[in-house]
């Protein structure tokens, strides 16, 4: 099980969310993260998911730049193009 870090972005791989980009906010417990979306999630409620169900990305965003929910939604945004460049 790969250990997922603070400010990591993630896919989500099952659940009603399944495909969005998600970022990792906070880890929960051992196989659970804290992630948002900045639209369903928001930064003051965020969502627990196993870190099973989530694949993850090199990319690590700066714990400064997760400033408020419409930062993230921006910087998952800049994620989605790159990715489609790719």
């Amino acid at each position: 099980m790969t250990s997922l870090r603070k400010g990591q972005i993630v896919r989500s791989l099952a659940g009603r969310d399944k495909g969005q980009i998600l970022i990792v906010v906070d880890r929960f417990d051992d196989s659970h993260v804290l992630v948002v979306d900045g639209k369903r999630r928001l930064l003051d409620k965020p969502k627990k998911k196993k870190e099973k169900h989530l694949q993850d990305y090199k990319t690590i965003i700066d714990e400064k730049e997760m400033v408020n929910d419409c930062r993230i939604r921006k910087i998952i945004q800049m994620f989605e193009k790159n990715e489609e460049v790719h």
